[in-house]
């Protein structure tokens, strides 16, 4: 199994993420922003290969990057980051490379709990009650 992870390094306390897929058997590969030397030694470890991409919001770039793992490595099976940030990112190579997780319309939904909702209410699954609002006469109304 191929995991890759962008900005492997950030947060510090998430890179136990590389290091369990490490152990679990998977080749974790990793695209950042940060130098390899900037790494450290155990994260450098734990990673197959990583790929120093100064700008990665340059997704033409992060695309290229993505390919090159893939053709060196194999098909990736999952992409994660551990921000929110990179969210829009990962969704973009999971749909143009066909790998399994959230896609650019996922998001709609998935990053705002209004969105969330309306998936529970759609599965039966229970939730509590929203309203967005603008005034503290709605927050008033609401309650």
């Amino acid at each position: 199994m191929n995991v890759l992870l962008l900005s492997p390094h950030f947060p510090q306390n998430f890179q136990r993420f590389a290091f369990a897929l490490q152990e679990a058997g998977a080749q974790v590969l990793g695209i950042g922003d940060a130098p390899a030397a900037e790494l450290g030694a155990e994260l450098r470890s734990a990673l197959t290969e990583y790929f120093h991409l100064p700008n990665m919001a340059a997704y033409e770039r992060l695309y290229r990057a993505a390919a090159y793992l893939i053709y060196r490595h194999g098909r990736i099976d999952r992409i994660d980051s551990h921000t929110e940030h990179w969210l829009g990112l990962e969704a973009r190579l999971r749909q143009d490379f066909g790998i399994p997780g959230q896609k650019p319309a996922d998001l709609d939904f998935n990053r705002r709990k209004s969105g969330m909702k309306e998936i529970f209410r759609q599965a039966g699954v229970p939730f509590a009650p929203g309203e967005p609002v603008t005034s503290a006469e709605q927050i008033r109304d609401f309650v």
